[in-house]
């Protein structure tokens, strides 16, 4: 299933990056984030010595493998146990537990990964504002 339409933007099947999941009587949230990739910004920042700090350069050692010339977006899947009673951010970030990072080239990977690890499919993901996460 193609998740992007066209014009780069999520198609109906995807309509949004976060999920919120019971697990072992626990709360799994899970975030989907996106950055574009550009082979020239990253000769760039690596000439000015930042890309290590960069937000591109995160994604980037996310990634356990070489970067494909086909490559166009890189996606950051963050996944963490929670609770879901808090409505200020701050203290719902203070109850985090089991912080997870993971990278991927291509969002059929990501849902690869996310279907065979907890059955996670892409029209369980939702907008923001349709979970617990403030």
């Amino acid at each position: 299933m193609n998740i992007y339409n066209t014009r780069g933007g999520l198609t109906y099947e995807m309509r949004g990056r976060y999920l919120e999941l019971l697990e072992n009587d626990k709360w799994r949230f899970f975030e989907l984030h996106v950055i574009k990739y550009d082979p020239y910004q990253v000769s760039r920042l690596r000439e000015m010595d930042c890309l290590e700090v960069s937000i591109l350069g995160m994604y980037i050692d996310l990634i356990q493998e070489s970067i494909g010339s086909e490559t166009r977006y890189l996606y950051q899947l963050v996944t963490y146990l929670g609770k879901k009673d808090y409505q200020d951010a701050w203290e719902f970030n203070d109850h985090i537990t089991d912080y997870q990072k993971f990278g991927f080239q291509d969002i059929q990977s990501v849902l690869t990964f996310c279907e065979e690890n907890w059955g996670i499919v892409a029209s369980d993901f939702k907008p923001q504002s349709e979970t617990s996460i403030p």
